[in-house]
Protein backbone atom coordinates (compact mmCIF):
# COMPACT_ATOMS: atom_id res chain seq x y z
CA UNK A 1 0.00 0.00 0.00
CA UNK A 2 1.82 3.34 -1.05
CA UNK A 3 0.49 6.69 -0.79
CA UNK A 4 0.37 8.98 -4.04
CA UNK A 5 1.24 12.57 -3.65
CA UNK A 6 -1.47 13.61 -6.79
CA UNK A 7 -2.70 13.14 -10.05
CA UNK A 8 -1.38 14.95 -12.86
CA UNK A 9 -3.05 16.13 -15.83
CA UNK A 10 -7.16 15.93 -16.52
CA UNK A 11 -6.59 12.95 -19.46
CA UNK A 12 -4.94 10.75 -18.89
CA UNK A 13 -5.12 10.45 -15.43
CA UNK A 14 -2.11 10.02 -13.90
CA UNK A 15 -0.60 8.86 -10.93
CA UNK A 16 2.72 9.61 -9.22
CA UNK A 17 3.76 7.04 -6.53
CA UNK A 18 7.21 6.82 -4.80
CA UNK A 19 8.08 3.46 -4.16
CA UNK A 20 11.51 2.42 -1.85
CA UNK A 21 14.30 1.10 -3.98
CA UNK A 22 14.18 -2.23 -2.27
CA UNK A 23 10.79 -2.78 -4.19
CA UNK A 24 12.53 -1.35 -7.69
CA UNK A 25 12.64 -5.00 -9.21
CA UNK A 26 9.20 -6.06 -8.24
CA UNK A 27 7.38 -3.77 -10.17
CA UNK A 28 7.20 -3.68 -14.37
CA UNK A 29 5.76 -1.81 -16.67
CA UNK A 30 2.31 -3.30 -17.99
CA UNK A 31 1.20 -4.30 -14.45
CA UNK A 32 -2.02 -3.85 -13.12
CA UNK A 33 -2.49 -1.91 -9.46
CA UNK A 34 -5.79 -0.76 -7.46
CA UNK A 35 -6.04 2.82 -7.15
CA UNK A 36 -8.20 3.72 -3.94
CA UNK A 37 -9.33 7.29 -3.02
CA UNK A 38 -8.30 8.35 0.91
CA UNK A 39 -11.60 9.81 1.37
CA UNK A 40 -13.85 8.49 -1.55
CA UNK A 41 -12.95 4.43 -1.18
CA UNK A 42 -16.10 3.16 -3.01
CA UNK A 43 -14.68 5.29 -5.96
CA UNK A 44 -11.95 2.44 -6.26
CA UNK A 45 -10.87 1.82 -9.76
CA UNK A 46 -7.64 0.04 -11.80
CA UNK A 47 -4.52 0.81 -13.34
CA UNK A 48 -1.80 0.09 -15.60
CA UNK A 49 2.32 0.76 -14.47
CA UNK A 50 3.07 2.80 -17.95
CA UNK A 51 6.97 4.37 -16.12
CA UNK A 52 9.50 3.37 -13.80
CA UNK A 53 11.80 6.01 -13.39
CA UNK A 54 15.21 4.53 -14.46
CA UNK A 55 17.19 6.40 -11.33
CA UNK A 56 16.53 5.86 -7.47
CA UNK A 57 16.71 9.36 -5.56
CA UNK A 58 19.30 9.05 -2.82
CA UNK A 59 18.38 11.37 -0.72
CA UNK A 60 15.49 9.60 0.09
CA UNK A 61 16.08 6.24 -1.54
CA UNK A 62 12.70 6.17 -3.46
CA UNK A 63 11.79 5.84 -7.42
CA UNK A 64 9.36 7.41 -9.12
CA UNK A 65 6.45 5.24 -10.57
CA UNK A 66 3.40 6.73 -12.99
CA UNK A 67 0.28 4.64 -13.36
CA UNK A 68 -2.41 5.91 -15.84
CA UNK A 69 -5.50 5.34 -13.62
CA UNK A 70 -8.39 3.89 -15.89
CA UNK A 71 -11.24 6.66 -15.18
CA UNK A 72 -15.30 5.69 -14.99
CA UNK A 73 -16.90 8.96 -16.41
CA UNK A 74 -19.72 8.09 -13.95
CA UNK A 75 -17.27 8.32 -11.15
CA UNK A 76 -16.50 12.38 -10.30
CA UNK A 77 -14.58 11.55 -7.08
CA UNK A 78 -11.22 10.68 -9.27
CA UNK A 79 -9.91 13.99 -10.43
CA UNK A 80 -6.65 16.01 -9.93
CA UNK A 81 -5.17 16.81 -6.57
CA UNK A 82 -7.15 13.82 -5.06
CA UNK A 83 -4.71 11.70 -2.71
CA UNK A 84 -5.09 8.37 -3.10
CA UNK A 85 -3.29 5.08 -1.82
CA UNK A 86 -2.13 2.50 -5.52
CA UNK A 87 -1.88 -1.08 -4.40
CA UNK A 88 0.58 -3.05 -5.94
CA UNK A 89 0.23 -7.00 -6.51
CA UNK A 90 2.60 -8.46 -8.95
CA UNK A 91 -0.23 -11.57 -9.63
CA UNK A 92 -1.68 -8.76 -11.94
CA UNK A 93 0.93 -8.81 -14.46
CA UNK A 94 -0.34 -8.59 -17.86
Amino acid sequence: CNDVLGYGPLEPLLARVYLPEQRLMSVRRGDRVEVVPDKFPAARTTGVVQYISPTVDAASGTFQVIVQVRRNPAQTALRPGVSVKVLFNNAGRS
